[in-house]
């Protein structure tokens, strides 16, 4: 009987691993969050802390030089030990297919027919090899800065990822690609590498978003990537952002071991309120002890292993969070507060913090007392007095419990708001949708308003049980990339109503560039919407709040003809402004 037990136990010990998880994980914390790591083979004590941080994946080099040291032949046994040992704590992996090797072009990065060839037997083998392992590949590292040798050049590195792609699909059909795993904030480089068909040789776009000053920075990052993306993508394709790589050192010259402890969260956090579902930490131990070396302190945890507060403040966050998504960000009076409601089930934790100083705010709340939970696990409770929460943030995310259920909360998690404009042969306009899944909604009414959009509103009455609705209102574009929408709702039976501010993408609108002013004009760039416009397009500029001059033209049409890019236009004036702003609308 013991002898049967055992082969059964083996078959599915063996089941179990074949079925690893394949593709992005789920937007829920902590399965998209992890370090990036400098060893392979059996490293059983740091990948154990590893674990016990609530990290769930790790980034690691596929290195080409150190795996084919003679042509053709693969020596993968240090991975597979890695593998092994991460697989049996729950962990998965991102490869990344990198450097050069000195077999072949010199060492230098891949960039001759042979290059390619040698390196996608090389991918071919790899992911043969690890099929099923639920890896994630990665086509190089940066190859936008130093890591492409000799110099960074987009064409080659298009080559290449085109030529690795396929070889990945037909040697693990199943797997996921990750690329071009850009460094920084890149535009140019992502922009030639778009128009040279990258999209067509990843599944993933994966980004380093350094030079971001905090973490919130990188939602800049986010959203232009995804007009980028929406710009040369073939219609109905979908392309995931990933943070492949990022962090801050704790070296003399950089952030504080504390304020490092704050942006780990508060990455991870951002993250996952932007939709990115995958999150790797640079670095996930110290790599030296030079407290004036930038490299030796990216680390969660020192070189000795002992825990930093970063280390401290993630595994704080995987387990207060664990099992946790996203669901909705509540509206306060600055843009610099974070107040992000995660649930789980019916249950609701609020993760709170400020990019700006130390200040208090009132939130209002349906129950006597929350409990609160600081970034280093230190827990207390407060009171809600008269209907209101009042809470002190700073710049260390919180995490909030209400003691009982709460309906306002609850509304407020279920509230989702989307708003985008289109271009129609009426002109802009702006479609917002807005439900309410899960929550019995009694009645009430949404109210729109925002810089450009003709306010409107609608009687919750009058939609679904689920208390779904679609209000579409004109829109006059400010020309700037991105533009907020604030959205009211009222219901019956609230203390309150609730507030949204949405911020949107105006990829399908003008966007208008103010030129140096001569001393009787200002002029104009007015450059073709990024998004859904190729023909002609005619519309009016609207020159409003002008101080310290008097305009003879406060309107100037214009037309984009089919094939052009941009047009300047001239608005007259009597003199130099001090200052105007401008808007654009399409007709």
């Amino acid at each position: 009987m013991g002898k049967y037990l055992g082969v059964i136990m083996m078959l599915m010990a063996s089941a179990s691993v074949g079925a690893a998880q394949q593709g992005l994980p789920k937007l829920v914390i902590p399965d998209g969050l992890g370090v990036n790591i400098h060893f392979v083979g059996n490293q059983a004590e740091e990948v154990e802390k590893i674990a016990d941080g609530g990290f769930k994946f790790i980034r690691m080099d596929f290195s080409w030089v150190h795996i084919e040291k003679e042509k053709g032949v693969y020596d993968f046994k240090p991975y597979d030990e890695l593998i092994d040992s991460l697989s049996a704590k729950g962990i998965r992996a991102l490869f990344i297919l990198a450097y050069g090797n000195p077999l072949y072009d010199n060492d230098m990065s891949p960039h001759t027919d042979e290059g390619r060839a040698a390196f996608v037997k090389f991918v071919t083998a790899g992911a043969k090899h690890f099929k099923g392992k639920g890896i994630l590949w990665e086509i190089w590292n940066e190859p936008n800065i130093f890591f492409w040798r000799p110099q960074p050049n987009v064409e080659d590195y298009v080559k290449l990822a085109k030529a690795v792609y396929p070889a990945l699909k037909k040697a693990d059909p199943d797997c996921t690609v990750l690329a071009p795993a850009l460094s920084g904030w890149d535009y140019g480089f992502l922009d030639k590498a778009f128009q040279l068909g990258l999209l067509e040789a990843t599944d993933v776009v994966s980004l380093h978003p350094y030079g971001a000053g905090k973490p919130e920075d990188a939602t800049t990052l986010y959203i232009k990537v995804r007009e980028l993306i929406g710009k040369y993508a073939k219609k109905g394709k979908q392309y995931p952002i990933v943070s492949g790589e990022w962090g801050y050192s704790s070296y003399s010259k950089g952030v504080s071991v504390e304020t490092q402890a704050d942006f780990i969260t508060r990455q991870f956090l951002n993250n996952i309120i932007n939709n990115v579902a995958l999150s790797i930490w640079y670095d996930w131990r110290d790599d030296g002890p030079d407290p004036d070396e930038n490299e030796h302190h990216f680390g969660t945890v020192a070189r000795d292993m002992s825990d930093k507060p970063a280390y401290v403040a993630a595994k704080n966050l995987n387990t207060v969070l664990n099992s946790y998504s996203f669901a909705s960000r509540i509206s306060v009076d600055s843009e610099e507060d974070y107040l992000a409601l995660f649930k789980k089930g019916d249950a609701l934790r609020l993760a709170a913090w400020t990019t700006g100083k130390l200040h208090k705010v009132k939130l209002p709340l349906d129950v006597k007392e929350v409990e609160i939970i600081s970034r280093d696990g230190t827990q207390s409770k407060a009171e809600v007095k008269d209907g209101y929460l009042e809470i002190e943030l700073t710049q260390s995310p919180q995490y909030i419990t209400p003691v009982s259920d709460s309906r306002m909360w609850s509304i407020m998690a279920a509230w989702q708001v989307t708003a985008e404009p289109k271009l129609t042969d009426k002109g802009l306009v702006i479609d917002v949708e807005s439900s309410v899944d899960g929550v019995a909604i009694p009645g009430g009414k949404i109210e729109i308003s925002g810089p450009g959009i003709t306010s409107a509103q609608l009687s919750l009455d009058d939609a679904n049980a689920a208390g779904n609705a679609k209000i579409s209102t004109s829109f006059i574009s400010p020309g700037t990339a991105k533009s907020n929408l604030t959205a009211v709702l009222e219901i019956k039976g609230l203390s309150e109503p609730i507030k949204r501010v949405i911020t949107f993408t105006t990829s399908v609108c003008p966007r208008v560039v103010v030129l140096p002013p001569t001393d009787k004009e200002l002029l104009f760039d007015i450059y073709r919407p990024s998004v859904g416009s190729e023909g002609s397009i005619s519309g009016k500029l609207t020159v409003d709040n002008v101080e310290g001059v008097t305009l003879i033209d406060s309107s100037v049409e214009f037309r984009i003809p089919k094939g052009q890019d941009r047009v300047t236009i001239r608005a007259k004036t009597k003199q130099q402004p001090v200052s105007f702003t401008a808007a654009c609308n399409l007709y």
